[in-house]
């Protein structure tokens, strides 16, 4: 008899190549039946692992016989397995919108030197904040990110107008609230909207794209964005 105690949390069973005779919660138990000396059976254990699982799976297995046992030392087993997130990633643009649509077309100038930040939990319950500049594309990307729920925020550049932002796509190509919404602006006191993306919920190996920031042409005096105003989803 072989029963297998599987890991506590993370997946769950499929399926195995012999039909368990038994499955007790974790436990699966199985018949094997009579083994000549020095012969030797299989069992193959299938499970798929919860898409949200990262850490380690920890798996024991136990065999039993009938026969007088001579050494107690290798009747049991146990199996660790590390499993790792596939990273993440999450970006746009910052351009100005010459026709005030929304959308970041071709021949519309990008603005580099933005300052844009990142913020949010991560599926481990870990607060994530990372910061980084546009490029001279206008272009900004975070890379390497365990899977989690996110912000984007930007610092609105001083020497332009406010335009629209818009949501992009998480990566799973569906458009779904799971992609984010616009942060409603709390702050009447500034020229311009709240300037934040948030709720955007990144798989593991998902590429998150054109979560951007546009802009109006015109000088419109000092900025008075205060990243320390509370930002409504």
């Amino acid at each position: 008899t072989v029963v297998d105690v599987l890991p506590a949390e993370g997946i769950s069973l499929q399926g195995a190549s012999l039909s368990p005779q038994q499955v007790d919660g974790r436990e699966v138990t199985f018949a094997v039946g009579s083994l000549a000396s020095g012969e030797s059976r299989q069992i193959e254990i299938h499970v798929a692992v919860d898409q949200s699982f990262v850490g380690v799976l920890h798996n024991t297995s136990e065999v039993q016989g009938n026969e007088t046992e001579t050494r107690y030392d290798n009747n049991a087993d146990d199996e660790q397995t590390v499993v790792e997130a596939l990273p993440a990633s999450l970006g746009g643009h910052v351009y100005v919108d010459a026709n005030d649509n929304g959308v970041y077309e071709a021949g519309e100038t990008p603005i580099g030197d933005v300052v844009i930040t990142l913020n949010g939990t991560d599926i481990l319950g870990n607060s994530v904040e990372r910061t980084t500049t546009t490029d001279r594309r206008g272009a900004y990307r975070f890379h390497d990110l365990m899977p989690g729920t996110y912000n984007v925020v930007q610092t609105h550049p001083t020497q332009y107008r406010d335009g629209k932002d818009a949501i992009g796509d998480n990566g799973d190509g569906i458009a779904t609230l799971a992609d984010g919404l616009v942060a409603i602006d709390t702050n009447d006191a500034d020229d311009h909207d709240a300037d934040a993306l948030g709720g955007i919920i990144l798989a593991g190996g998902a590429n998150g794209v054109d979560y951007n920031f546009g802009e109006l042409a015109g000088h419109v005096g000092p900025n008075k964005n205060d990243l320390s105003q509370p930002l409504a989803w």
